[in-house]
């Protein structure tokens, strides 16, 4: 865990999930989780935010998909995010498909153990 918590913020109707990923030095987590997350058709996108740089280049290079956006630094990702639904997920725990489906049939954030808050 990197100590920010996991959370979820609700924009408006629910749709695909926007994902955030802040990351620093976490390679061999982005190696196991990508692949999951691109084609989890529960993340509409992925934004990647490295605190760094030091984890761009093996992503760019190991990784394509519409569905990643690579930026360096502590942006907003947040912000730019085009779904309803934005999660920042800082912890290495591994969503899989059958998280999401079960949170949203529960209509429970606590069911992946996230707040929930209504962004502005």
């Amino acid at each position: 865990e990197h100590g920010w918590g996991d959370a979820l913020f609700v924009r408006g109707a629910p749709c695909q999930i926007s994902l955030i990923l802040p990351t620093k030095d976490r390679w061999s987590f982005l190696q196991q989780a990508l692949p999951k997350y691109i084609e989890n058709p529960w993340i509409g996108e992925i934004h990647i935010v490295d605190e760094t740089g030091s984890d761009m280049e093996k992503i760019a290079t190991h990784f394509s998909s519409p569905k990643l956006h690579l930026r360096i630094g502590c942006e907003d990702a947040a912000h730019d995010a085009v779904y309803d639904w934005v999660y920042i997920q800082t912890t290495d725990r591994i969503l899989e498909e059958e998280d999401f489906a079960s949170w949203w049939a529960a209509s429970c954030p606590a069911a992946l153990g996230i707040v929930r808050k209504t962004a502005t």
